[in-house]
């Protein structure tokens, strides 16, 4: 037991003896870290008062040399004038007579020139209020002219804010995409999609090589897609005037034309096979038709979806109070009919 004491008290010191330790530790630590700021401190208050005193020194600068430059000024002026003084009465002795003899010639002239514009003074003074008067009113018209065509800019413009927040809705604006989509890929199929080059390697210098079996976009698919086209116009009609299921269609014409483009008029696009065994250096590129194509099946696929969330139903409240309320029954009609 004794044994037991004795180890548990030499532990309880040694536990003692590192806490001490750790305490006297953090306190050398935190008087470092307060020194260290404090010299931190002192080095920055220093080098502030050293670019105070620099600032000091440089403003006071800055203004000696303004003086001096203000002084020197001063004198230079006053010795250009001490110079130029005797000149100047010189000059004046000798134009004395010269002004003397242009004030004796211009009397006469004056008196001419009054007698001769004096008649015609009214008439030069109407012409020119005249014209000053046509300049106004050319002014007047133009600010008019502009002011009217700003207001009749800002009627158009604010009818055209009311018809679009009036007419233009989402589910309407998503039908105006899936029937450009259909039309696009209506036409899509008598646009060229493919062509074969051949002898591409023997033509250099910019010279493209002659381009062969050029096909429409709906050839490889029997002009299926045109028809389908002309059934999701159709069907997007249909879908806005409250059949939205009828959206899930267009959204299907969309996708199956989105499948026939990829699984048939691409592989049929890049196929040369009829044309490499016949011509050296044969090579089949996809045209325009193809990636109008492909760019009008997305984007109806994409459009009949959205019609689909947003067509108004005919159950809808929205499209109830668009047709009105609807007439009132006759009182009799209910027991009539049972």
């Amino acid at each position: 037991m004794g044994s037991r004491r004795g180890f548990r008290e030499r532990r309880r010191r040694k536990k003692a003896s590192r806490a001490k330790l750790a305490t006297k530790t953090e306190a050398v630590r935190a008087e470092a870290h307060r020194a260290a700021a404090g010299r931190s401190t002192e080095r920055r208050k220093a080098r502030l008062a050293r670019h105070r005193a620099q600032l000091g020194e440089l403003w006071t600068w800055t203004k000696g040399v303004g003086l001096e430059l203000r002084s020197r000024a001063r004198l230079g002026a006053r010795s250009l004038r001490n110079r130029a003084a005797p000149v100047a009465a010189r000059a004046g002795r000798l134009l004395a007579p010269v002004t003397v003899a242009l004030a004796a010639l211009a009397r006469p002239l004056g008196r001419a020139a009054r007698a001769v514009l004096a008649p015609i003074a009214p008439y030069v003074s109407r012409g020119l209020f005249f014209a000053l008067r046509a300049v106004v009113a050319v002014a007047d018209g133009l600010l008019g002219a502009a002011t009217w065509l700003w207001r009749q800019l800002a009627a158009l413009a604010a009818a055209l804010r009311r018809w679009w927040r009036l007419h233009v809705t989402p589910a309407r604006a998503a039908a105006a995409v899936a029937a450009l989509a259909a039309i696009v890929l209506l036409v899509a199929q008598f646009i060229d999609y493919r062509g074969v080059a051949i002898g591409g390697d023997q033509f250099q210098g910019g010279v493209q090589p002659p381009s062969l079996d050029r096909k429409p976009g709906g050839e490889p698919t029997y002009y299926v897609l045109a028809g389908l086209a002309v059934v999701s116009l159709g069907l997007t009609w249909l879908a806005l005037a409250g059949r939205p299921l009828l959206a899930r269609g267009v959204a299907a014409i969309g996708v199956l034309a989105l499948v026939l483009t990829l699984a048939v008029n691409l592989p049929q696009g890049l196929d040369t096979v009829s044309f490499s065994e016949a011509y050296e250096g044969t090579e089949a590129s996809l045209l325009a038709g193809f990636w109008i194509q492909l760019g009008a099946s997305v984007a109806l696929a994409a459009s009949g979806i959205a019609l689909s969330l947003l067509a108004p139903s005919e159950r809808s409240p929205s499209r109830r109070a668009s047709r009105g309320p609807e007439p009132a029954r006759p009182k009799g009609t209910a027991g009539a009919g049972a």
